[in-house]
């Protein structure tokens, strides 16, 4: 199953390579204006869902992972800057005040009997701007353009120096993409895999060894193996493979083959699991 990160951002690459070695970047291109009345956060949660659902249209096999980011300050909304000069103005209301960043990271996929889910999470940061002068904000700008960022800046580069102080759980989120938050969706959704998996182990050379053997189960996928020593009975479920399973880096997108080794009768069986939702 591919993954798709709904961005053409370098940053936003940069930071999913941190926890996943394979993936593609396709922009949704999505209309961003916000409703009538709508609240920050509000609005934030929508694009990043709606993304999600954008490209799973023409990717139906594929997990999307989407995010978007609106700030806000005295509760006027802050999206990204067109042009040099709403860059310059949305710093200069941002300096020396206490601005609200709301990034919501979101994860959507079809499963066969669910058919489309999504799942998401709201991070919420909140950045205090130094007193920043004319020639700070034109000098910083000619230095980063800034200019599909949110507030104006670009934490991950030079903008960290526009800041005195940040209060977040997740330090990735004012770059646009929570990593936190991405990690313990896509263990919830490892997990939803687990459950849904069981396999029939039949020893074809020596039948009866499986009954009380010891086995060494190898578990690879990708770059990534784990080895899992359990008692067997007929059937290997779920439940035993767990540790296993959650000792396997996120960063797999390749279905994963278990080593099944009789170490009473010294023989292996390859099983291939696909894994589904």
């Amino acid at each position: 199953m591919d993954i798709i990160l709904a961005s053409e951002s370098k940053y936003k690459k940069k930071l999913l390579l941190r926890i996943l070695n394979e993936f593609n970047q396709i922009a949704p291109h999505i209309d961003e204006t916000p409703n009538p009345g709508e609240s920050a956060p509000d609005l934030t949660i929508r694009l990043a869902l709606q993304k999600g659902v954008t490209l799973l249209e023409n990717n139906s096999d594929s997990i999307i992972i989407s995010s978007d980011q609106v700030a806000e300050i005295n509760g006027e909304l802050i999206l990204k800057p067109s042009s040099k000069q709403q860059a310059t103005e949305q710093l200069k209301k941002q300096s020396g005040n206490k601005v609200i960043f709301y990034t919501c990271l979101c994860v959507t996929k079809f499963g066969p009997k669910k058919g489309l889910v999504q799942y998401h999470k709201l991070n919420i940061t909140k950045v205090k701007f130094r007193h920043l002068s004319h020639e700070q904000i034109d000098s910083y700008l000619a230095w980063d353009k800034p200019y599909s960022s949110t507030g104006g800046f670009k934490a991950e580069s030079k903008g960290i120096a526009l800041f005195e102080e940040i209060t977040s759980k997740d330090p990735t989120a004012l770059m646009g993409l929570p990593l936190i938050d991405l990690v313990s969706i896509l263990t919830k959704l490892k997990s939803e895999y687990i459950k849904v998996i069981f396999i029939k182990i039949f020893y074809i050379i020596d039948f009866k060894h499986i009954f009380n053997s010891s086995v060494l189960l190898t578990i690879k996928s990708g770059f990534a193996a784990n080895n899992f020593d359990c008692k067997c009975a007929p059937y290997v479920t779920a439940i035993d493979l767990v540790p296993a399973f959650l000792a396997i880096r996120m960063s797999n997108s390749v279905s994963p083959t278990i080593t099944v080794f009789d170490k009473s009768i010294n023989s292996s069986s390859h099983i291939s699991i696909i894994m589904f939702g």
